[in-house]
């Protein structure tokens, strides 16, 4: 579950405030949580307060800096794919005009075409998705 699933989750089960960068910060340490929205995590998270909070003595400096950078990852991914979406939304809509007007002057209708001819944005999404499928298949085999 990404950082952004859950946060849309425990909003919709009310509580207000979640976003992927609250989420961030509790995983750093910098947000503590109430009793009640830990409750709501673990029950979204099928898991259970203590399996959730650990043993903070426990955790070393490593593993705070190792799990913050693991939610920033997390969160450029799905800014990439966001980012993907909006491209392809844009790029179709490009391609509508082009094959629509008749009056766009011939350089700048090349000047289109040759952004078009990049890398398409489904190409890339699948690129990031199978990193992070990646991502989640070493993470697991690591437990």
């Amino acid at each position: 579950m990404t950082q952004a699933e859950l946060a849309a989750e425990l909003r919709r089960r009310g509580l207000t405030g979640f976003y992927p960068q609250t989420i961030l910060k509790v995983e750093k340490g910098q947000r503590a949580l109430k009793l009640t929205e830990g409750a709501v995590i673990a029950e979204v998270l099928d898991a259970t307060l203590d399996a959730i909070a650990g043993d903070a003595a426990a955790v070393s400096e490593g593993e705070k800096v190792v799990r913050g950078f693991i939610g920033m990852v997390a969160g450029s991914h799905e800014n990439v794919l966001n980012a993907a979406e909006h491209l392809a939304v844009r790029r179709d809509i490009l391609e509508d005009v082009l094959r629509e007007r008749d009056d766009v002057p011939s350089a700048l209708r090349e000047a289109s075409e040759a952004v078009l001819s990049k890398t398409a944005p489904e190409v890339l999404v699948e690129r990031v998705r199978e990193t992070m499928r990646a991502a989640v298949r070493e993470r697991k085999g690591r437990r």
